[in-house]
């Protein structure tokens, strides 16, 4: 009975042998087809180790949530922390360090407020993004145009008096800065969020990584 189990293990295995070596043979026979069969190798292995297990198997997904990532980091952090102060310039003339400095106050209080209500959100879901991050892009571009255009773009609620223009302390262009940089947070935390609900447990490290 061993001795017939052993034969066709032999039988079974031939073909696969005989494939194997007929790979081979066309590989040395044909050095175009090793190279692309190496390639292509090459091209998965990287493919393999760049992309994680998750953006794999959820391509799409991946792509917007990245994108919400870095849209939010750039608007906010990048351009948005460069172009702020210009808007405080224009908003109050002569006195736009107070408004920068009340933008930077609001900001230690906007992320603590983004972040947190983000966790009140019993079923986060990429609409709620999709939405959350167009309000997101509508106060950034109002911000942009404080800075470049001034005038009422970036004062548009000043009071006339005899005395003149009264500014106050900026505050359209303060609650611009703030209300981005909540929503930044948000939008963030609940990006983290769904890789929680949208990827399995074995992928989860890989895409927060």
């Amino acid at each position: 009975h061993a001795a017939a189990s052993k034969d066709e293990h032999s039988q079974a295995s031939a073909p696969t042998a005989l494939a194997r070596s007929a790979a081979a043979d066309v590989a040395r026979s044909d050095p175009e087809f090793a190279t692309e069969s190496k390639i292509s190798t090459a091209a998965a292995c990287f493919l393999a180790a760049a992309v994680p297990a998750g953006g794999r198997s959820k391509p799409w997904t991946t792509v917007q949530l990245t994108g919400f990532l870095f849209w939010c980091n750039f608007a906010t952090w990048g351009f948005g922390d460069s172009i702020y102060p210009y808007a405080c310039a224009n908003t109050v003339p002569g006195l736009g360090e107070r408004c920068v400095f009340y933008s930077s106050l609001g900001t230690v209080f906007a992320k603590l407020l983004g972040s947190n209500a983000a966790a009140l959100v019993k079923r986060p879901s990429l609409w709620f993004v999709y939405i959350s991050t167009f309000v997101f892009t509508i106060l950034f571009f109002l911000l942009f145009c404080a800075a470049v255009y001034g005038g009422s773009w970036a004062h548009p609620a000043r009071v006339r008096t005899a005395e003149g223009d009264q500014y106050g302390i900026g505050g359209y262009v303060v609650g611009l800065v703030v209300g981005m940089r909540t929503l930044g947070m948000f939008i963030q935390t609940l990006s983290f969020r769904l890789v929680q609900s949208e990827y399995a447990c074995t992928e989860q490290e890989g895409v927060n990584t």
